[in-house]
């Protein structure tokens, strides 16, 4: 503790309060002594605040100042407190030390860190300590305009960064939060400003997107533009941390409900963008605690905070900004002044910068957490406008000794005293070629006459003509430079939006890379690109196809750092293969020629010798004569067609070793066909064999497509068959013949669909003609209902439930137990949120009472005011409602019916109140245990595999179900484990209660796989507490 003796109380008070709040999200930590903790814990802590700081400093060393300890069942988590010294840098004659708070979670000894539970604060001397004091003092007197001026936050970053744009021979700049400014001045507890492109705002930007799709105000997603500015502040006697991030963001080619990541979609043309001026508040050593608590693009009301609103005042209107800038204004903020676009502030200099050039400007340094509140005159004084940035960015450029080359031009000086700025354009010179030849020959003369005499002088003269390089020529570059790597992998993304083959590609390497000084940057990769064996959207594990040929393609990228991203230029050119016939047969998804010493050709033959001589009547097995030939074409997978002679042998049936062709036997030509799919177990082979007969019977009159035809009419009979059993199956009757007609056009679409989910089927589901067959996709809808768009951001949280830590048992399931009600019917109102809720209910209630009673849907779709009834909900706010409402009815007193009616609830009749409700984890382990331990679930869940299921286990590709495309709202009761001793295979599944009435499903019940959150099954886990 001995360094610490500089630094007051009150500092050390501050990083004791920001290690407590860090325990808030933990369960009974346990200090320990400082010297149990082992010296490797320590190294790897530093080592890792030297890579994650969020300071982006780094660190000679430190001494550990606290230390605690949390055993968890499989694991243990050690959070230490560390002082440490911080390496100044370049031009800094000394700079603060830090005290930073890490968690550790050591896992029998492999040692994990955790870089967002990383907390760093600055410890100042006691003379710093103490001119804080005195400039907070001097603030919180009556402020004047010009007091407001200096109370500003000086971020000499922005200028560093225009500086770094003039030095082309910077390799990578470090990162910078904000840069230390000339005076000391600080306003404590005031917002200050971050820099728009730390790699750390992604997350806010990502979640910010997401919460804006979920609200579904539009068809399309929303696509991120450009960081305009943030701030950062810490509000007086908290620990929370404050964001505000004002973006610009418009909207993309993409679908809400697409699967296409966000990256890949192109931003509309024809959609205007808009300011959003975006607020998070977070306890940033909880993991997943940022929480959005205001946005005005999602506002209901426009007039609320519209950021573009209040631009457009102050620029039509720069002379009264008292109403923006006051207590009042529109962001509901203090000591943070309106963000603004830099078309507005030059605007804005032109009117007030005279005012306020030879102000002092404060510095930007860390002080204690104290809030200070500006207050401002309400007496008709005008605030005083922004300060010039071209002057300021002129004086920053002056401490700094790099040339700057400017051109000399003649202009009227404005009438504040101000020149506009300049600045150089690069134009290519043109190089005298023959004089330069001429002077290299000479030059080679003289080496050769004096290379005896100086041996050295070969090298000087390389030397030499190396600096006399000319600026704009391209030089070799490293394959494994980032930005080589970044846009390398943004050109394969701009590949893959073009390319039209059926199997997904892939970059195999880049064979080099050069850089070229051209108003900017330009990078030119020269990559190999090649077909896998994958089929097109199937990104992971995926190998070069056999015989494919790789394609050369030159990947272009034009950086201009002080232009956004969005405007970054790459292009990406592709050489056609000069050998023609490797073209074609590179073509992805093309039939292609394999050798039929191949052994998986050899091996596939041999299956089909053995299902043709099962097939097949007769005494005698048949063997393979002869392999003739074999191709393979890639498409959902292999398909093998092999061209082999089979012949009668010698041995009985059942005999398979040491058989001869039997004597006087006409081998026989076939083809077999092997679809081989890798992700499946080989007993999902398809086999067919098909042999030729005699010449005469290839002779046919059946005309031109007639397989193609008879097919068709087979399955046009088929559909109608079903049709037929499907309509008096549940006993569907339609208005007319059009209407019948109609509905079996739609059930065979439907059956199309059937189809493809059987195909992609991983687990054991059977897919058919359900209850729903002759129904669309939008009428299907109505028979769901689950609508997370209704979620109130700014509403306060459910809590998150606690987790037992209890043994499970294999499989488990309510209804054994007497606490599930039978199976019931929503009909084609969308109130599957209703019925999800009052099953809950209705099992919690069990529980407490020992009663197992039916609670009313219908109360809820009449009464609660936070949901749309038949036009859908969210559990989340039927908790609330049934709270307000003050309980719940029985079914038999207040009976559902499927519509929406007024509300006729009788407060005398309540049977059930809720009091409270908890969020479950997504962690599908932990579900299990609060499920064992607490009662049945309400879930939210993605129903696209729900319409045609007739029973098995549900586990169908993401892409077929996406788990956050959420629309229908169940009850989990139980779960399982069902195996497959044969395949050495099992599957894990929920037992879910859903809505839809006893013929649906499984008696009315649906299995889905559990463990990788199969259509979101694990996104939307809730319960009630019941009193």
């Amino acid at each position: 503790m001995a360094e610490l003796g500089s630094f007051t109380f009150p500092t050390l008070f501050t990083v004791l309060l920001l290690l407590s709040a860090a325990l808030d999200g933990t369960c009974n930590p346990v200090n320990i002594s400082l010297r149990s903790v082992p010296e490797s814990l320590i190294h790897t802590a530093i080592n890792s605040l030297n890579r994650n700081s969020p300071t982006q400093n780094t660190y000679r060393g430190g001494n550990l100042i606290s230390a605690q300890k949390l055993l968890e069942p499989s694991f243990v988590i050690y959070r230490l407190t560390l002082n440490l010294e911080t390496i100044c840098s370049e031009g800094s004659t000394s700079c603060p030390r830090e005290a930073c708070t890490i968690d550790l979670k050591d896992t029998s000894g492999q040692v994990e860190v955790d870089p967002n539970t990383i907390q760093c604060l600055y410890l100042y001397p006691q003379s710093t300590q103490e001119d804080i004091q005195q400039s907070q003092q001097q603030q919180n007197s009556p402020s004047t305009d010009s007091d407001f001026d200096k109370s500003t936050l000086d971020l000499d970053h922005e200028v560093q960064a225009a500086a770094e744009l003039q030095k082309p021979d910077t390799e990578s700049a470090e990162p910078f939060i904000a840069v230390k400014a000339e005076n000391s001045n600080y306003c404590a507890g005031c917002p200050y400003e971050l820099n728009p492109n730390l790699p750390g705002l992604n997350a806010f930007v990502t979640q910010a997107l997401d919460a804006m799709d979920r609200l579904r105000q539009n068809e399309h997603t929303h696509k991120f533009i450009r960081m305009l500015k943030v701030t950062r502040a810490v509000p007086p006697s908290s620990t929370i941390v404050e964001y505000k991030l004002l973006a610009e963001i418009g909207e993309s080619n993409c679908l809400n409900n697409a699967v296409t990541e966000r990256s890949l979609c192109p931003l509309r043309s024809d959609s205007p963008s808009r300011r959003c001026l975006i607020t998070f508040q977070e306890r940033p050593w909880i993991q997943g605690d940022r929480q959005i608590i205001g946005n005005n693009c999602t506002a209901r009301s426009d007039e609320e905070n519209e950021v573009n609103a209040v631009s457009d005042t102050i620029i039509s209107n720069p002379g009264n900004t008292e109403g923006v800038l006051s207590g009042e204004n529109i962001f509901e903020t203090k000591g943070l002044q309106v963000l603004r676009d830099p078309n507005e502030l030059h605007e804005l200099q032109k009117k007030d910068s005279a005012q306020v050039l030879n102000q002092e400007r404060p510095a930007v340094t860390e002080a204690p957490i104290v809030r200070v509140e500006l207050e401002r005159p309400d007496n008709g004084q005008k605030v005083q406008g922004f300060i010039d940035k071209q002057k300021e960015f002129e004086e920053f450029l002056e401490g700094f000794d790099i040339p700057l080359r400017t051109e000399t031009a003649v202009v009227d000086d404005h009438e504040d005293g101000r020149q506009p700025v300049t600045e150089e354009i690069i134009r290519p010179e043109k190089v005298d070629r023959l004089g330069m030849n001429s002077s290299s020959d000479l030059e080679s003369n003289f080496n050769e006459s004096v290379e005896d005499a100086l041996p050295d002088l070969r090298q000087e003269r390389a030397n030499i003509n190396r600096n006399k390089r000319n600026v704009g020529s391209a030089i070799s570059i490293s394959t494994n430079d980032e930005n080589v790597k970044k846009f390398t992998a943004m050109g394969f993304q701009k590949f893959l939006e073009t390319y039209q083959g059926q199997n997904e590609p892939i970059l195999l390497n880049v064979t080099s890379a050069t850089r070229k000084i051209v108003q900017g940057s330009l990078y030119k990769m020269t990559v190999k690109i090649g077909a896998s064996d994958c089929p097109k959207g199937t990104k992971n594990n995926c190998q070069l196809q056999a015989g494919s040929e790789p394609q050369t393609c030159e990947i272009s990228a034009w950086s201009r750092p002080w232009l956004s991203t969005d405007k970054l230029k790459i292009t990406v050119t592709c050489q056609p293969n000069t050998n023609l016939r490797k073209k074609r047969s590179a073509v992805m998804g093309a039939v292609q020629p394999i050798s039929i010493d191949d052994p998986e050709v050899k091996n596939y033959a041999n299956l089909g010798v053995s299902k043709f001589s099962e097939n097949l009547g007769g005494q005698n097995e048949h063997m393979l004569v002869e392999i003739i030939s074999a191709t393979r074409q890639i498409v959902q997978g292999s398909q093998y067609i092999i061209n082999v002679r089979l012949g009668e042998s010698d041995c009985p049936k059942g005999t398979k070793n040491n058989c001869q062709l039997k004597a006087g036997s006409q081998p026989q030509e076939c083809e077999v066909k092997v679809w081989s799919r890798p992700w499946l177990k080989s007993g999902a082979l398809d086999v067919q064999v098909n042999c030729k007969a005699n010449e005469r019977a290839k002779r046919s009159l059946r005309g031109k497509d007639y397989s193609k035809k008879m097919l068709e009419q087979s399955t046009y009979l088929r559909n109608e068959r079903l049709f037929n059993d499907f309509v008096e199956k549940y006993n569907k009757s339609y208005e007319s013949l059009s209407d019948r007609k109609y509905r079996f056009k739609v059930f065979q679409l439907n059956m199309m669909t059937v189809q493809e989910l059987q195909r992609n089927e991983q687990g054991t589901a059977i897919y058919g003609a359900s209850m729903f067959a002759d129904l669309t996709t939008q009428e299907f809808k109505r028979y769901l209902g689950l609508k997370p768009e209704l979620r109130v951001e700014n509403e306060i949280p459910i809590p998150m439930a606690e987790i037992p830590n209890v043994m499970l048992p294999e499989s488990f399931d309510w209804r054994d137990h007497n606490v599930v009600t039978p199976v019931k019917n929503q009909g084609s109102c969308g109130s599957c949120w209703a019925f999800s809720v009052t099953g809950n209910i209705e099992g919690q209630y069990a529980l407490r009472h020992g009663n197992l009673l039916s609670f009313s849907e219908q109360e809820l779709v009449d009464c609660d005011t936070l949901d749309e009834g038949c036009g859908g909900g969210l559990p989340d706010n039927a908790y609330r409602a049934i709270e307000k409402i003050g309980g719940l009815e029985l079914e038999s007193d207040y009976p559902y019916d499927g519509a929406n009616e007024v509300c006729h609830f009788n407060t005398s009749e309540v049977r059930a109140k809720v009091v409270s409700a908890v969020n479950i984890t997504s962690n599908e382990t932990q579900m299990a245990q609060w499920l064992v331990k607490n009662g049945p679930i309400s879930i939210g869940i993605n129903a696209n595999a729900m319409q045609f299921y007739m029973g098995g286990i549900s586990h169908p590709y993401k892409f077929l179900c996406s788990p956050t495309n959420l629309d229908h709202g169940v009850l989990i009761v139980g779960y399982g484990i069902h195996t497959y001793p044969i395949f050495h295979k099992t599957l894990p599944y929920w037992t879910i209660k859903n809505s839809w009435g006893p013929q649906w499903g499984e008696k009315g019940y649906y299995r889905v796989y559990r463990g990788d959150g199969t259509c979101g099954v694990n996104q939307m886990a809730s319960s009630a507490v019941v009193a």
